[in-house]
C-alpha cells in the first residue's frame, strides 16, 4: 500500500483505520483499478491519423501527462505493495 494513504494519521489508532477503510473498500478499488488499465490501453493506442491532427505537439503531451496520471492512480490504489 501507498505510503501516502497514512502520511497524514498521526497516532497508530488513525493508521489502522486508514488501513482497515482502504483494505474494506478493496473490491471497490479493485474495479477502479479495471477502469483505469482499460482507459490506459485506449490512451496507449495510437493511430495513423492522430498525426494528421495539426497540433500534434500538443495534443500528445497532453496524452503522455494522462498517461502519467493514470499510472500514479493505479499505483496509489495498488495494495499489494
Amino acid at each position: 500500500m501507498d505510503s501516502n494513504w497514512i502520511r497524514h494519521a498521526k497516532t497508530p489508532e488513525e493508521r489502522k483505520k486508514v488501513t482497515d477503510a482502504i483494505n474494506n473498500s478493496k473490491y471497490a478499488l479493485d474495479l477502479l483499478s479495471l477502469i483505469l488499465v482499460r482507459e490506459l490501453d485506449q490512451i496507449n493506442q495510437t493511430s495513423l491519423e492522430d498525426y494528421n491532427i495539426p497540433n500534434w505537439s500538443h495534443f500528445q503531451a497532453d496524452r503522455n501527462g494522462y498517461r502519467r496520471a493514470l499510472k500514479r492512480f493505479l499505483n496509489l490504489i495498488n495494495l499489494k505493495e
